[in-house]
């Protein structure tokens, strides 16, 4: 497929997976007045974040692979930078925004003491996206950005995976194997560290568990072109089938998440690219992708979000009216949609022109040998 290839329906798997972290960090406000399934279905939302990172790596393969098949340092400039405007400034905003929160602790709170996550050393580890690269040993300040700095580590090493996998010219049946073999080294370190699911210790993992799911969405990317090459059809209900039964068979054999996630989540992103079903026509509904575009930025700031919510309507016993959570879901859709629009995309167009300029200076340093013909920009 051509770089640059948009596949809607995985934008709007991605509103869902975002969502579904949201719902998971409200879920215990909503306890006292819905349903248990309901609650009990969400006690595992911090799973999606997993399939973010093999959904990051899928699309980023797709898009990149042919372009830093044959790398120089101009094309390494243009893929990170093009990264760190995506990310970073969302991320800076969202910190900056996070300096009011220990004062309405202070000014608010029923115990007038700031919680250990809002230390300054913590402050600044964040801010460089360092905090979750074993620099820090506590979730902190704006919680959801370990799983950033974790995907900036990513992005880091991807150009060498993208290399190595576009030379050795890896077929879809090895990449297949490459998977099984990736997602059983996984769990085998998870198990022999001791650890029960995949959330433990998450600054202690974090960043292994982003890359090795990172690298998974590479090699999918692969099975997925030949895939979509020979036109699959009766395979793909199959792999939804596949998926299902890894995630429930997991859930009733209490079966370490660890084990069953990464092949149940690489299942259903492979599954939902290559369906033609009513499903692929839902999640790529205007609605849907419009979420999903904007589903970084309900990530990032859903979790302020919560700590407003937590100083304002949370009563003692950690319960809250069904009104002031619903308020809270459409405050934060409100805030991503703003934040996209007012944040995300004109810091992306700044920095990607600034970036622009300065590669083509740099492109004017390296010797002749060393240039690479320009590639259309996506």
């Amino acid at each position: 497929m051509k770089p640059g290839t948009n596949i809607d329906q995985l934008t709007g798997l991605r509103a869902v997976a975002a969502w579904a972290v949201v719902i998971y960090h409200f879920r215990l406000f909503m306890d006292e007045w819905m349903p248990a399934w309901f609650i009990d279905l969400f006690y595992y939302g911090d799973l999606a974040v997993d399939l973010f990172f093999i959904l990051s790596g899928f699309v980023l393969y797709l898009n990149y692979s042919e372009r830093l098949s044959n790398p120089s340092r101009a094309q390494w400039f243009a893929f990170i930078s093009k990264r760190f405007a995506r990310i970073y400034p969302l991320h800076f905003v969202l910190m900056m925004a996070y300096l009011s929160v220990p004062f309405l602790i202070l000014t608010f709170g029923s115990s007038g003491e700031l919680p250990d996550k809002f230390s300054p050393a913590d402050f600044f580890l964040s801010l460089a996206l360092i905090h979750n690269w074993g620099f820090s040993d506590q979730l902190s300040w704006n919680v959801p950005s370990w799983s950033i700095s974790a995907e900036w580590l990513a992005y880091l090493i991807f150009p060498a995976l993208a290399f190595l996998l576009t030379r050795r010219k890896i077929r879809w049946e090895m990449a297949a194997l490459l998977i099984l073999v990736t997602a059983t080294l996984f769990a085998g370190y998870y198990a022999m560290m001791g650890y029960e699911h995949l959330p433990a210790v998450i600054m202690e993992t974090g960043a292994i568990r982003c890359v090795v799911s990172f690298f998974i969405g590479n090699l999918l990317s692969i099975i997925f072109v030949e895939l979509k090459r020979v036109g699959v059809r009766q395979g793909v209900f199959w792999m939804f089938v596949g998926s299902f039964t890894l995630v429930v068979s997991g859930a009733l054999f209490q079966i370490p998440t660890y084990v069953t996630i990464p092949t149940a989540f690489a299942l259903l992103i492979l599954a939902v690219a290559l369906d033609q079903s009513a499903l692929q026509r839902f999640l790529a509904r205007k609605v849907m992708v419009y979420l999903g575009n904007i589903s970084y930025a309900t990530y990032l700031v859903h979790y302020l979000i919560y700590d407003y919510f937590k100083l304002v309507f949370a009563s003692d016993q950690g319960t809250a009216a069904p009104w002031s959570v619903f308020l809270a879901f459409a405050v934060i859709l409100a805030a991503s949609s703003f934040l996209y629009h007012m944040v995300e995309l004109p810091a992306q167009t700044f920095i990607n022109r600034k970036a622009r300029a300065w590669g083509e200076r740099f492109k004017k340093t390296v010797p002749p040998e060393g240039v690479v013909s320009p590639t259309r920009e996506t």
